[in-house]
């Protein structure tokens, strides 16, 4: 018994390794499909908005999406845009950024990804449902800027559940 034991215990050790091979395998392979994250944000006390510059209205408030935080960023405001914003710092490389974004319609606005001289992204906050996405080239030594309208011409406002800016191969 003692040596068919030893004879099932090598068997053992060497499916484990190959299932956690399997499962470091998935999770590389994962991380590389969705990119490294270079800027995250869920709103969830003040300190979340340390860093954003305000011409409009900023307050946290208790109104989430289903599975959301405790806390969402309402956002509102006129004619001076963007009503909220927050620079990300530039690097020595040209990069490929994603923008998501979970934001809902209150009276109308927008969350942008943008840089001086090039075409920004959007995420439309248009409907009353939680929304997010889209990308964007950002050329070495250039700082993206996330900017969030709450309106336009028109006073509007949107919540703002999370803000994630994602750098993808």
């Amino acid at each position: 018994m003692h040596s068919r034991g030893s004879l099932r215990r090598p068997g053992f050790v060497i499916a484990s390794l190959a299932l956690l091979t399997a499962l470091i395998w998935t999770i590389g392979a994962a991380k590389a499909s969705h990119g490294r994250v270079i800027y995250s944000t869920s709103f969830e006390a003040p300190r979340d908005t340390v860093g954003w510059c305000a011409l409009g209205l900023l307050e946290l408030v208790g109104e989430r999406p289903p599975g959301g935080g405790r806390q969402t960023l309402s956002v509102s405001g006129g004619c001076l845009i963007p009503h909220a914003s927050h620079t990300i710092p530039a690097t020595r490389e040209n990069r490929r950024l994603v923008l998501r974004a979970l934001a809902k319609f209150v009276r109308g606005g927008s969350v942008e990804l943008g840089v001086e001289g090039h075409p920004s992204i959007y995420v439309p906050v248009s409907l009353k449902e939680w929304q997010s996405e889209d990308t964007l080239f950002c050329p070495a030594g250039v700082a993206p800027r996330i900017r969030i309208m709450g309106g336009g011409i028109i006073q509007g406002g949107i919540l703002v559940e999370r803000i994630e800016v994602v750098q993808v191969p």
